[in-house]
């Protein structure tokens, strides 16, 4: 048993002596060290580069009149007529309505109830027969021809709302289309339950396609920043020590650079120190790298540009 035991310790040696004899190559009876070869890593590059960068807000809104007018009848009783269509368009002084003033056992001619305003109809809320009084809305007459449009803004942004503001606004009907508004008024009032302020906007051209009571959607340009460094945000590095990003050398070597950052606006963020316009740095595959590291550019997100 030993000497089997000794037989297969001599053939495992052996075999090891092989293999090492194997892998590592001889020169002039000498052993060669082997060289080890830093990996060359594949990157995407960007260029720091200055341009505008546009704050925005998005928000829902709703057409409807600037100038509108609710009608009341002089006195109580039933609607016994109504001579307009919801959308109709009236004018000043038109009949709208008549009153039935009569009670059982009375017999009273109807009362008049005259549009205040030229408009369209915009609201006709009862049927006929129903009781008013002289504190019941009849319905409401809006100006066409002086459109806005009223959103709500949450609290948190109301410190960048003034008037002018430019407004671009998509309609539901024609979604592929922008129509430019610009803000008219911001209320002074803080709504308590919804914790938001009334916006209310002008479009800048008055165009037929746009109807009161059309739902809208509104991208609101706020903070301009002017020719500012930018870079893709994915190409910053951010830990618990700081931001970074990665500079590339004529060599293709990377250095890692400590930089301060501003506003991030649709995956493109601001730098506010740490590096030049011009320079060249890796824009993605930064987890990959590390200071000093050999790198070879495999695309670049600056259309044209060689690699």
């Amino acid at each position: 048993m030993h000497n089997s035991f000794k037989k297969i310790r001599i053939i495992v040696i052996g075999a090891a002596i092989i293999a090492v004899a194997v892998l590592i190559p001889v020169r002039h009876g000498t052993v060669e060290e082997l060289d080890v070869v830093d990996p060359v890593i594949p990157v995407s590059a960007t260029t720091v580069k200055r341009s505008n960068m546009q704050e925005y807000l998005l928000m829902n809104g709703g057409v409807r009149s600037e100038n509108a007018v609710s009608v009341y009848p002089n006195m109580a009783g039933k609607i016994s007529s109504v001579p307009v269509v919801l959308g109709g368009t009236v004018k000043k002084g038109q009949l709208i309505a008549e009153i039935d003033p009569s009670t059982p056992g009375t017999a009273y001619r109807a009362n008049p109830v005259y549009a205040p305003i030229s408009g369209v109809i915009t609201s006709l809320p009862l049927p006929l027969g129903s009781y008013v009084t002289q504190s019941t809305p009849l319905g409401k007459i809006g100006d066409i021809k002086s459109l806005q449009i009223l959103s709500h803004v949450p609290e948190r942004h109301v410190n960048v709302l003034k008037p002018g503001l430019k407004a671009h606004v998509t309609l539901e009907a024609y979604p592929n289309e922008s129509f430019d508004a610009h803000i008219q008024r911001v209320s002074p009032i803080v709504d308590e339950v919804s914790r938001s302020k009334e916006v209310y906007y002008v479009f800048d051209s008055l165009d037929e396609r746009i109807n009161i009571g059309m739902y809208v959607k509104i991208r609101l340009d706020t903070v301009l920043h002017e020719n500012v460094l930018n870079v893709p945000v994915d190409s910053v590095l951010v830990t618990d020590h700081g931001s970074f990003l990665y500079t590339i050398a004529a060599d293709d070597t990377i250095k890692e650079k400590e930089v301060h950052t501003g506003v991030t606006i649709d995956g493109i963020v601001e730098i506010l120190d740490g590096i030049q316009e011009g320079e060249k740095i890796v824009s993605s595959g930064i987890r990959t790298v590390a200071d000093g590291a050999k790198i070879r550019v495999v695309s670049s997100d600056n259309p044209g540009e060689t690699l």
